[in-house]
């Protein structure tokens, strides 16, 4: 997972662009209701900011009312009528997607950046459904994956906002043998659990939750398909420790941008087993 920068943004103004679009009369006077409720919008997502600092997931309670003046309904609307779409689109959603700056998902790390995921789902938390640091792009696979997914505090998915684990060596790969061709397959770095069982869980949640193992295993079949000949030819050809030397080298230089990627775990193992290349 990529961490990314938090937005910053007015949810004040945001909650007022939102409102000032629907008429009087839409929606039972939902117009009303949203600049009532400016600055109780306002303080929840303070207060979501400082709690998912802290990593206090169990601060937030499923609920289907906004301040018992707001329904679930009526706030997936606001989000999906008056953020995404209307003048709001370029001033706050489009702004949010290139947050992820490679385009890449933060997420999966694969798929491109194209919609909006709410951490926090709108349909069970409508209270952040327009909450910037409850927003992040993503992929539609991982958005579709993820859906509507109650939180569990005790062991909440990764947040690209407020998490930075990329300091620990957490995927690895493992390689297996298996008629003819190396299979390959992916899981969080048991070590993790020996120094933070906490981490070692919320990433096995993570990594469940968006079906990143497959995900994963997919790209590493395709690389070792499309360069199991080269990498054959440079085994026969090189000394064993000049074709571990090549791989080391790819493998920092793929580091630098992040350490856990599909693609980083595969050098890894590759390294290790390098006998397998034959």
């Amino acid at each position: 997972m990529n961490h990314l920068q938090k937005p910053k943004m007015d949810v004040e103004q945001i909650v007022e662009d939102c409102a000032s679009s629907f008429r009087e009369s839409t929606r039972d006077g939902l117009k009303k209701k949203l600049i009532d409720l400016k600055m109780y919008i306002k303080s929840a997502s303070d207060s979501y900011d400082v709690e998912a600092e802290h990593g206090n997931w169990d601060a937030f309670k499923q609920h289907t009312m906004v301040n018992e003046l707001i329904s679930t309904e009526d706030m997936c609307a606001v989000y999906t009528e008056k953020f995404v779409k209307s003048d709001n689109k370029d001033k706050y959603y489009n702004r949010i997607l290139k947050l992820a700056e490679t385009g890449k998902c933060p997420i999966c790390g694969i798929g491109q950046v194209s919609t909006l995921d709410h951490y926090l789902a709108k349909t069970l938390y409508p209270t952040y459904a327009i909450t910037p640091y409850n927003l992040v792009p993503v992929c539609r696979d991982c958005n579709f994956e993820k859906r509507d997914t109650g939180l569990d505090p005790a062991c909440a998915p990764l947040h690209p906002y407020y998490d930075d684990i990329d300091s620990h060596i957490w995927l690895i790969a493992l390689l297996v043998f298996k008629e003819n061709k190396i299979v390959v397959q992916y899981d969080v770095n048991p070590e993790i659990e020996s120094y933070d069982p906490e981490l070692f869980v919320r990433i096995k949640v993570h990594m469940n939750l968006f079906k990143l193992n497959k995900a994963y295993a997919v790209q590493a079949s395709t690389e070792i398909a499309e360069y199991m000949e080269v990498w054959k030819q440079m085994s026969q050809k090189w000394r064993k420790e000049d074709f571990i030397k090549y791989l080391t080298t790819t493998l920092k230089s793929k580091e630098t941008t992040m350490r856990n990627t599909w693609h980083t775990a595969l050098l890894r193992a590759l390294i290790e087993n390098v006998d397998l290349i034959k």
